[in-house]
């Protein structure tokens, strides 16, 4: 009995030293791990440091060449490829299409860019895009809710994924393209964040001026904005108080505005959102395709981009088509005027129409033979809108060709006499940039992001009117006086350098170094 009862106390003894040991080895095991998860992450967030971490929500595609972007899209593309082009910033960028998903994004082993896949066109705020059919004012509140339930799943994970990756804290800022959905879905990701213990970098919005647009056609109580643009989205956007909390992360802490202009429209429509939180970030060009280039000749060009006129079908009615006749094929042009936009009121496509009635003719008087190109694209209605009004005129010189990808837009831009963009409170002016770099002087209206850099020595913008006709006039006058007085071969040089301070990765650059002190202060 007394052998049996000392086997049990060594029993049990070891098996206490072994449950001692069991308990000291795990809780070992457990600090390694603790230790080693903690050196990792600090060694992400040392890593990050040296590296700012950038997310960019996109509203629009970028460029394909199956899928035409508009410039929101080409400047989120330009501005994601420029930040990564800096040494010490990585930039992750999310952006729709209709037609194209993550899996087909070549190069794209870093996980940079996430495509949110549309089964339909992407929505528009106010007009029309070359690949855009519906605007949101068409979409029943269920599709609304479904497009932003969606996009703010891929956004919270994506980020996730991107803090895996860098490390915890390691986001710098977020930037929502346009002051409309994606600045909902910023606001509601950073909820979720923030109820799931992450942190919460800050929130930008760059303002291109469209979604401003929308919030003032809501406004406006004359038809047909009135009928077209009831007032839903500027309460919307106002009831989470996402622009009126700048100083609270989680909310919209800064806007970059394309312009002066912009930065007013906007803290008029949103007054509690401080100007000093307002910064100006122009934006920047695409270098590698918009230049100048020696030697290009208008007929040559021509014939060799064999672009179609688009007309209205022979009844008149609804049908749009591309005719057969390829433009410069059988007649030698002196000179080319040439608009580019996208089919919406505000861009005044029709009024370059109007004004070649006036130049063609003073042309003709001095034996000239001036080719007058509109290139945009929009949907159906207002394509056949603008083919109603061309067809009415007597000038044969003028023709509409549709939407074109940015190399043919470059050797029209080089070729070009003059290219002229009338438009009313244009948010910037991408375009009067990329023309510019061509070496073409511009013409224009006298408002919004324009007369921010355009001046004499590379073009003119005319007064703004509410009588079309003296506008008209004002624009067919400039139009003959450049195209008679060569202004382009007197202008080409300034016109190249002008459009030299909008690179953009310069223009990131510069952004960046002005944020660093706001966003130091606010933490």
């Amino acid at each position: 009995r007394f052998i049996s009862a000392r086997q049990q106390v060594i029993q049990t003894t070891k098996l206490r030293a072994s449950f001692k040991l069991y308990f000291c080895m795990n809780l070992l095991e457990a600090s390694v791990k603790d230790a080693v998860t903690q050196a990792m992450d600090e060694a992400k967030a040392s890593s990050s440091e040296q590296k700012k971490i950038i997310f960019q929500l996109g509203t629009n595609n970028w460029q394909w060449a199956d899928e035409a972007a508009p410039g929101s899209g080409i400047l989120h593309e330009m501005q994601h490829k420029a930040y990564n082009a800096m040494s010490d910033v990585v930039s992750y960028s999310i952006y729709p299409s209709r037609l194209h998903s993550t899996q087909e994004i070549a190069d794209n082993k870093e996980d940079l860019v996430r495509i949110y896949k549309l089964d339909d066109s992407i929505p528009v705020c106010e007009s029309s895009s070359p690949v855009s059919k519906r605007r949101w004012h068409g979409m029943s509140q269920e599709d609304v809710d479904a497009y932003r339930t969606n996009l703010e799943n891929l956004t919270y994970d994506y980020l996730v994924d991107i803090e895996k990756k860098h490390g915890a804290n390691s986001i710098y800022f977020c930037i929502a393209h346009h002051t409309f959905m994606n600045c909902v879905v910023l606001r509601n990701v950073m909820r979720k964040r923030e109820s799931n213990g992450l942190s919460l970098p800050f929130c930008l919005v760059f303002c291109h001026g469209t979604g401003l647009k929308m919030y003032q056609n809501e406004l406006n109580e004359e038809e047909p904005y009135k009928t077209e643009f009831p007032p839903k989205f500027y309460p919307w956007i106002n009831e989470p108080g996402i622009f009126s909390n700048a100083d609270k992360k989680g909310y919209i802490n800064f806007l970059l505005a394309n312009s002066t202009k912009v930065t007013d429209q906007f803290t008029k429509l949103f007054p509690k959102f401080g100007k000093d939180r307002c910064l100006i970030n122009y934006p920047g060009y695409n270098e590698s395709m918009f230049k100048y280039t020696a030697g290009l000749k208008l007929g040559e060009v021509l014939k060799s981009l064999a672009l179609r006129s688009i007309v209205l079908g022979d009844d008149q009615k609804e049908e749009v088509k591309q005719t057969d006749y390829v433009i410069g094929s059988d007649v030698e042009y002196d000179a080319l005027v040439l608009f580019i936009g996208k089919l919406a009121d505000w861009k005044r496509m029709d009024y370059v129409m109007d004004a070649s009635e006036i130049y063609d003719e003073a042309f003709k008087a001095a034996n000239k033979k001036v080719l007058t190109l509109c290139v945009g694209g929009g949907i159906k209605e207002n394509q056949v809108h603008y083919l109603k009004h061309l067809g009415g005129l007597k000038n044969k010189n003028i023709f509409y060709v549709g939407p074109q990808m940015q190399p043919i837009l470059c050797q029209l831009c080089n070729v070009a006499a003059v290219g002229v963009f009338p438009s009313k409170n244009e948010p910037f002016g991408m375009v009067f940039i990329e023309t510019l770099a061509c070496g073409t002087p511009v013409i224009g209206a006298k408002s919004g992001g324009p007369i921010d850099f355009i001046d004499d020595k590379v073009g003119v913008l005319i007064e703004e009117s509410d009588d079309r006709l003296v506008m008209v006039k004002d624009l067919a006058t400039q139009i003959t006086a450049f195209v008679n007085n060569d202004e382009k071969s007197k202008k080409r040089e300034e016109c190249i350098k002008r459009a030299k301070q909008f690179d953009v990765v310069g223009m990131q650059m510069k952004l960046l170094s002005e944020l660093e002190p706001l966003l130091k202060s606010e933490k």
